[in-house]
C-alpha cells in the first residue's frame, strides 16, 4: 500500500511548485499567444518568464536532491535489463487497463521511470525554447538551428502541448487507479485503505502510472 515514507515532504513540496508553476505557464503562455483585449503584453510576459524561471530552477534542484538530498532516490529512476524486458506487457497494461502490471523491483514501473525522465527532457527543452524566444541574441544559435523566431516559436508551442498530455495522462491515472496515491503526494497522508497491488512473488510493489 502507498506509504508516507514513498513522498517525503521535499519531493510533495517541489510537486507542488512544478504542478503550480506549470498551470500558471500555460494559462499565461495561451494568454500571449491569444491576448484578450486590454491585457498588458508587458506585464503576462514578465509572469511567464519569471515564472518559467522559477519551474526551471525547481527542475535543477530536484535533479541534484535525486542524488544528494535526504531522501535521495535517483537510483529508483535508473532503468535495468528487467525493466526494459518488462516494458512491453507495462504498455498494454496501461492501453487496455486489464490484468496486473509485471512485478518489478523498486518504486516505479518502466512506464513511470521513461515518462519521469522524459519530462525533465521536455521541461529542459522547454525552458531553452522559451529563453530563446526572450532573449533571442544570447540563444542565437539555437534560434538559427530551429531556422528563426517563427520555429522556435512553434517548438516551443508543440513542447507545451507534450507538456499538457503527460500531465492529463498522469492525473488519470493515478485518479482511476490509486487514489491514496493522489493524496499522499498533495497531503503526505492516505485515505486509510491500500490500493496498490504486491508483486507477484517478488514482494516487489506495483505502481500506477504516477
Amino acid at each position: 500500500m502507498a506509504r508516507p515514507t514513498d513522498y517525503p515532504f521535499p519531493q510533495r513540496v517541489m510537486h507542488y511548485l512544478h504542478l503550480i508553476g506549470i498551470i500558471t505557464l500555460v494559462f499565461t503562455g495561451f494568454l500571449i499567444h491569444h491576448p484578450p483585449q486590454g491585457t498588458s503584453q508587458s506585464a503576462l510576459r514578465v509572469v511567464h518568464v519569471l515564472v518559467g524561471i522559477i519551474v526551471l530552477v525547481v527542475v535543477l534542484v530536484r535533479i541534484y536532491y535525486a542524488f544528494n538530498g535526504f531522501y535521495r532516490d535517483a537510483h529508483q529512476f535508473a532503468l535495468r535489463r528487467d525493466d526494459w524486458r518488462n516494458l512491453p506487457a507495462v504498455i498494454r497494461h496501461y492501453l487496455t487497463l486489464k490484468g496486473e502490471l509485471p512485478p518489478h523491483s523498486g518504486k516505479y514501473n518502466p512506464l513511470q521511470k521513461l515518462s519521469y525522465l522524459g519530462v525533465v527532457v521536455l521541461v529542459l527543452a522547454q525552458s531553452l525554447t522559451g529563453m530563446a524566444l526572450y532573449w533571442p541574441g544570447t540563444f542565437s544559435g539555437l534560434v538559427a538551428s530551429l531556422e528563426g523566431l517563427a520555429g522556435v516559436r512553434a517548438s516551443h508551442y508543440a513542447l507545451t502541448w507534450l507538456l499538457i498530455t503527460f500531465i492529463m495522462v498522469h492525473l488519470y491515472m493515478v485518479i482511476s487507479e490509486t487514489p491514496d496515491r493522489l493524496r499522499l503526494m498533495l497531503l503526505g497522508q492516505t485515505g486509510g485503505v491500500g490500493s496498490e497491488k504486491e508483486g507477484a512473488g517478488t514482494g516487489s510493489r506495483q505502481y500506477p502510472l504516477s
